[in-house]
């Protein structure tokens, strides 16, 4: 949406700029002409038409068309500039480069060509370079070096300058007062050439303007008036208020074009906002480069629309959901926090499963398309084990387990599951089936008997699935005879963002994301999917303790463990952290043995209705090749120097003596991770040995037995760490880092498939290594329970 700007000033006498291009002040497109690191803090593309006139002069006057494309980075910008007044008639290009350097910094280049009509007077090429700093909400500062690289002959047009300025809004930082000065000091004459004093009071969308240039004894006051679609700003200058050589009469104006506006005076309530929930949850990429966020902020960015009153309605396009149930009662819990801020959700579906379905049963209104199906048959988890299939390839792997319910290698060297894993997995079953029903019953108001009969049909037409009451209606007439109707489309999230008046970043909650199997370094996991890299989060978590603006942290757990000593790096840095500022753990679908592990380092835990977790025990395991070496003809000879120096060989099975010391070091190990709960939770060791054993807990278990503080979502542990560190909502910023992009990946991801089966097996070996009998915290089957 674009947002028009009129900006006219009467002027008593105007000066060689616009009134209000005051360095320190002016930023965005506004700074274009003069300062080259100030657009920088351009919000999205802004377009920007200026004139000035001054009254007596003859010409066309002075006008110029300006641009910005700004973005989070990189703004570049342009200019172009002509002056028809008599005695001079000159042409100027700006081409310029503004970098942010962090939210409050950035700096910034910018070329100039002057060419002038007169045939006596040379083109002037200059450089202009600087930096900008919002240094505090209350303080901005900028400062450059002008002309540089102009030619000696050409100075006395013009001359290189140091050009500073400083604005300040005394008020706490608030925008409605705000006061500024910039002076343009020339090098060659040692003298100041010019200077402005800047007052601008008002609020969102109104402001007076006052300007004074000392120099020139002129002075300027102005008026400005944002509306939505339309702004307009203009002054009027009372008789007598002449000063020096000031004429009334002078005016200049200023009309831009703003992909994002600052401000508005009146705001739109009638907004439609419409927000595509597929896939892994990330919304719309920003570029080639970008990877989305490593936690999914969807549920985060549509509990901030419940608080925008310009929105009056959320269109949801349901597709195919691949997340887990964390994730669909989060945004479940996001969409009533959206029905009850007063706005209207609206969910349409075209081919939907349970987990879609979910989503969209939370909506005001569920449509299905008329060629759609819904899927409705529950969930199911499924565990394959393979010890049976390896054997035939004369595979085995030995392992050892500390904990009764720690079964993690069962999958590798059992060919069926455990009794109590079997009761374990009937259990989730009947707390997912349980979910299910009650959100039929609250949401359809179908009752729990035939919410059974409909989920046992196991999928619906879509007008079946309208005769069952499942959805609401559907998109298209049912006459075939009649036209295809087309709903109109609504603003995408990013597109409907409005830009903050504010200086400097707002404070932060920082969320940390522990994704996937934990591992010490990048491309350590022997698991396939995610991973999490000790390194990489104890980098980040340092990072956070490290920046001023980030107040609270919230440890965002998606794991079911990993490599033990890489959960006891992660936790020691959780620890650490949680010492210097507010810091709650929240967990996912997941956050169980070594997720769990590093998530009782921090004093709030917050886990969801469904999540799994605590799973506290770990194991150790290898394989045993000595069957596969035989059936292909493999013989290995091994010299050593000491009685177990090849005791983890793979051409053998451990022996009774190598199992019971590898047994006594994961005790010790074992008992570490019951000390580190115990500390964590307040808990006796002997309370915590009760609960471990490798046990896993859904997370409404795990609080009723004090391994979490509660049950919540996402973005009630940013609001919870928030309020520990003292802010209040609309106050702080929430920053997810984004998953990391490396040239290397690239490159590698392209050569792939020109790797050789023999790197393809070396690479697996080395993973395989990777696990040789080290500790392991993971929670007893890797499983996903999916529809």
């Amino acid at each position: 949406m674009f947002v028009t700007t009129l900006s006219l000033l009467l002027i008593v006498q105007a000066p060689s700029s616009g009134p209000t291009d005051v360095s320190g002040y002016a930023r965005g497109v506004d700074a274009v002409t003069f300062d080259a690191a100030a657009p920088a803090f351009a919000d999205g593309f802004a377009l920007q038409l200026r004139n000035r006139v001054i009254r007596g002069e003859t010409g066309t006057g002075r006008f110029g068309i300006l641009g910005a494309f700004g973005n989070e980075v990189l703004t570049p910008f342009l200019g172009f500039e002509w002056v028809d007044v008599p005695g001079i008639r000159e042409q100027r290009t700006t081409l310029g480069l503004a970098m942010r350097l962090s939210e409050r910094l950035s700096l910034g280049v910018a070329y100039r060509h002057t060419v002038f009509s007169q045939e006596h007077l040379d083109d002037l090429p200059a450089l202009d370079m600087g930096f900008a700093l919002e240094a505090q909400s209350w303080l901005s500062l900028s400062f450059g070096v002008d002309a540089l690289g102009v030619s000696t002959h050409a100075r006395r047009a013009l001359q290189p300058a140091l050009r500073a300025g400083l604005a300040l809004r005394p008020w706490a930082g608030a925008p409605w007062l705000t006061v500024g000065g910039d002076t343009h000091w020339l090098f060659s004459a040692g003298e100041m050439e010019r200077s402005r004093l800047l007052v601008d009071v008002g609020i969102e969308g109104l402001h007076l303007l006052a300007v004074y240039e000392p120099v020139e004894q002129r002075a300027w006051l102005g008026l400005s008036i944002a509306l939505t679609g339309t702004q307009v700003r203009g002054v009027v200058v009372p008789p007598g208020f002449e000063q020096g050589q000031s004429k009334t009469g002078d005016w200049s104006m200023a009309l831009t074009l703003q992909q994002r506006p600052r401000e508005s005076l009146l705001q739109p309530s009638d907004r439609v906002v419409e927000v595509v929930v597929s896939g892994e949850l990330d919304p719309p990429r920003s570029g080639v480069f970008d990877l989305g966020p490593a936690v999914s902020s969807l549920t985060w960015q549509l509990q901030r629309l419940a608080s925008d009153v310009s929105v009056a309605e959320v269109i949801l396009n349901v597709g195919q959901i691949d997340a887990g149930l964390v994730a669909v009662d989060e945004l479940r819990r996001a969409i009533f926090c959206l029905r009850e801020s007063g706005k209207r959700v609206t969910a349409y579906l075209s081919n939907a499963d349970d987990k879609g379905y979910l989503v969209a049963a939370a909506a005001d209104e569920v449509v299905l398309d008329n060629v759609g199906s819904l899927r409705l048959d529950g969930f199911a988890i499924t565990v394959h084990y393979i010890g049976d299939a390896l054997a035939k390839l004369g595979i085995r792997f030995d392992s050892v387990e500390i904990g009764e319910h720690k079964s993690a290698p069962d999958q590798l060297t059992h060919n069926a599951p455990r009794p109590q894993d079997i009761v374990t997995r009937q259990k989730i079953m009947q707390h997912v089936s349980h979910y299910e029903l009650a959100v039929l019953s609250a949401d359809r108001g179908i009752a729990d008997r035939e919410a059974r009969e409909l989920i046992s049909l196991g999928g619906f037409t879509a007008k079946e699935a309208l005769a069952a009451g499942l959805v609401d209606r559907l998109s298209q007439p049912e006459d075939i005879t009649a036209l295809p109707t087309v709903r109109a489309a609504g603003e995408s999230m990013s597109a409907s963002q409005v830009s903050s008046q504010r200086w400097a970043p707002l404070p932060k909650v920082a969320v940390v994301p522990v994704v996937g199997t934990i591992v010490m370094q990048a491309g350590d996991a022997a698991l396939p999917g995610p991973s999490a890299a000790a390194a990489d989060v104890v980098m980040a978590l340092e990072e956070a303790m490290r920046d001023e603006d980030v107040r609270a942290v919230v440890v965002r757990v998606e794991s079911g463990g990993g490599d033990m000593y890489a959960s006891e790096i992660i936790w020691r840095a959780v620890r650490r952290l949680s010492s210097v500022k507010p810091t709650v753990a929240s967990m996912g679908d997941v956050a169980a043995s070594g997720g769990y592990y590093l998530a009782v380092a921090a004093p709030l835990i917050i886990a969801n209705t469904h999540t799994m977790t605590g799973s506290i025990g770990i194991f150790s395991l290898k394989p045993d090749l000595s069957g596969l070496f035989d059936l292909v003809g493999v013989n290995a000879h091994t010299v050593t120097s000491a009685k177990r120096s090849d005791w983890n060989g793979w051409s053998h099975p451990w022996g009774a003596e190598e199992r019971a010391q590898l047994e006594r070091v994961l005790q010790s190990y074992y008992s570490q991770f019951v000390d580190r709960v115990a500390v964590g939770r307040q808990m006796s060791d002997d309370r915590v040995r009760e609960l471990g054993g490798g046990q896993v807990y859904t997370g409404e278990e795990a609080l009723a037995l004090g391994l979490v503080d509660g049950v919540g979502t996402l973005a009630d542990a940013i609001g919870e760490a928030a309020l520990r560190a003292g802010l209040r909502e609309g106050e702080f910023a929430v920053s997810i880092p984004s998953r990391k992009w490396s040239l290397g990946a690239l490159v590698q991801g392209i050569a792939g498939a020109e790797a050789s089966i023999w790197d393809a097996w070396q690479d697996m070996m080395s993973r395989v290594r990777s696990v040789d009998s080290q500790p392991l915290a993971l929670m007893p089957a890797l499983f996903e329970v999916g529809p």
